[in-house]
């Protein structure tokens, strides 16, 4: 193959994943959104690992929205000063999808501990406080999961004078006194406890970030090496277009 039909090769290829890329970070910008969400109606998340990992995905998806219109241009110009430009702002976007996943990896070691902590805290909110707005925070936990105290029903067993009632959140169907006296019901009564249920789904909701950082992180690479390519034919006097 010769060196024009090479490069003509190369620039197709660049458009191509300037396309791909357009995609990539409309993906990115509505997982980390979802995911941002999704954390947040869990579980009360103040670690900064699990706060950072889907803005910077949500930051790095914008970013790559604009880089992939100007690469484009940039390639269908076969302009140097603009492919050079085209790099950089790829590099950057590599180091923060990097970035995010590093965040994403570290949330994911913390989760244990940072559930238990959690939980327990909001069990401790519900027994101090009487009002709904107190207690909402557990009980959404319980009715969404679903799920029961931290790790089962007999979490509640200090909670009620009675040793035998949970939170009607706990209840397979919601109404009002349906826990009451029925811990041991599992007809009723949610028996997994929330640490391990809300364990698995934040896991669940990480991890696709992590994948998708990594994958368009890929990408990144891939244009890269080819728009090095195009720029070093340019520099050549190689001229595609």
């Amino acid at each position: 193959m010769d060196i024009v039909r090479k490069m003509k090769l190369v620039k197709q290829l660049l458009i191509g994943l300037c396309v791909i890329y357009f995609l990539c970070a409309i993906a990115a910008i509505v997982l980390g959104i979802v995911v941002k969400v999704g954390l947040q109606k869990t579980i009360p998340v103040t670690d900064s690992a699990g706060i950072i990992a889907p803005l910077i995905l949500i930051a790095a998806g914008g970013l790559l929205f604009l880089v992939s219109l100007f690469g484009f241009r940039a390639v269908l110009k076969e302009d140097y000063a603009m492919l050079a430009m085209f790099v950089m702002l790829l590099v950057l976007i590599f180091l923060a999808l990097i970035a995010v996943a590093t965040a994403g990896f570290v949330f994911r070691n913390r989760v244990q501990s940072i559930v238990r902590y959690t939980i327990n805290e909001m069990m401790s909110s519900y027994r101090f406080f009487t009002c709904k707005k107190n207690r909402l925070p557990m009980d959404l936990v319980q009715m969404k999961a679903p799920c029961c105290g931290a790790n089962g029903t007999a979490d509640w067993t200090r909670f009620y004078s009675d040793k035998a009632s949970v939170p009607d959140s706990c209840c397979r169907q919601v109404v009002s006194g349906c826990g009451r006296k029925r811990m041991q019901n599992s007809t009723a009564v949610q028996q997994e406890g929330c640490q391990p249920a809300v364990e698995a789904l934040l896991r669940k909701q990480i991890q696709w970030v992590i994948i998708a950082a990594l994958v368009i992180a890929f990408l990144k690479v891939v244009g890269i090496v080819f728009a090095c390519m195009l720029i070093r034919g340019i520099r050549s006097g190689y001229t595609v277009m």
